[in-house]
């Protein structure tokens, strides 16, 4: 479980994105409750409706920049690309990484990354490599 010291932003795969902070987000749960940063009101996310779940340092972020895709990061587990069905790939670590579960979290390789972590749902994931 995480709590609330990141927001989250919630894509899901129809391309909608929400912006909030949980404190109830596990890769196994069929659904997490989010407090949305511009209104405050509860919304029930279902895992099954997203894309993936990102752990972020600022809601702003800056869409200039471009995560590295090069480095290493010990004790975060195997490194892997994945690239969701809309296209966009992430390199990053995961420990956590199984086909037959709904989710699992991966650690961005670049620790300058605006996502400190991202809960990937694994029927948005087109491709998956370990590298």
């Amino acid at each position: 479980m995480i709590g609330t010291q990141s927001g989250f932003v919630a894509r899901f795969a129809d391309g909608r994105i929400f912006k909030g902070f949980t404190q109830d987000l596990v890769p196994g749960r069929a659904s997490f409750h989010l407090r949305l940063a511009d209104s405050g009101d509860r919304q029930r996310i279902a895992l099954a409706d997203l894309k993936a779940v990102f752990c972020v340092k600022s809601f702003d972020g800056d869409s200039e920049r471009k995560d590295s895709q090069e480095g290493d990061r010990p004790g975060y587990g195997k490194k892997m690309r994945v690239v969701f069905e809309d296209g966009e790939e992430i390199v990053g670590y995961t420990s956590g990484y199984a086909a037959e579960k709904p989710a699992f979290y991966l650690f961005p390789v670049d620790p300058e990354s605006n996502n400190s972590r991202v809960l990937v749902v694994n029927r948005s994931v087109k491709e998956i490599e370990f590298l």
